[in-house]
């Protein structure tokens, strides 16, 4: 609400800071300052979801929220992927004598290289890149990383879709990719993973 709002660090003037790899500690402090406030939020919300009674609940709501929670915690796989990204574009790996970004996460987080590698894979396929020269490299497959943000996907289904996107030939056209993208996108939102699989194996 607005009261809540009004209490959190005003993440604008964080990024209007220029929080970059290059700035000094103050810039890099409210940024991360910025972000601890709102983990704080997100973990108060979950605890109260937690003590939520809900034998009061009817069977239609408590689907719907069942729902809503799920999309909601599915949204949060858009903020691993950027930090995945943002590791993987610095080169965060190769600093700190990791194999790669995939293996940096896999142990610093205790997640499975399979995991990790997913979480690469979709900020790499999903979102833009930026030159030594500093322009912008539009993603391979624009849609991925809005539709993880609306919660319509899972981890799992974002690895199944940026595997397939993977093995296609370098010679397929441009038109045929969009519509494998597409139809992948579109069915996850149909099927679980496993059944997006056999999807992607058709294709």
């Amino acid at each position: 609400d607005a009261r809540l709002c009004a209490e959190l660090p005003d993440l604008a003037s964080c990024e209007s800071a220029g929080a970059t790899a290059s700035d000094g500690p103050h810039e890099m402090s409210a940024a991360l300052g910025a972000a601890n406030a709102w983990l704080v939020q997100i973990r108060s919300a979950i605890s109260a979801l937690r003590d939520l009674p809900l034998w009061t609940l009817g069977q239609d709501d408590l689907l719907q929220l069942t729902r809503q929670v799920e999309s909601t915690i599915r949204s949060g796989f858009g903020v691993q992927v950027r930090l995945a990204g943002e590791l993987h574009e610095r080169g965060v790996a190769d600093m700190l004598d990791a194999r790669s970004a995939a293996h940096l996460l896999h142990q610093a987080l205790n997640i499975t290289m399979s995991d990790a590698r997913g979480r690469v894979a979709a900020a790499i396929a999903g979102l833009p890149t930026e030159t030594l020269s500093g322009d912008t490299v539009p993603p391979t497959a624009p849609e991925l990383v809005p539709t993880i943000d609306a919660g319509l996907v899972s981890d799992r289904h974002a690895k199944v879709i940026t595997d397939c996107l993977a093995k296609m030939p370098d010679a397929l056209d441009q038109p045929t990719r969009t519509a494998c993208r597409r139809t992948l996108l579109d069915q996850a939102g149909q099927r679980d993973p496993n059944g997006l699989r056999q999807v992607a194996d058709q294709i």
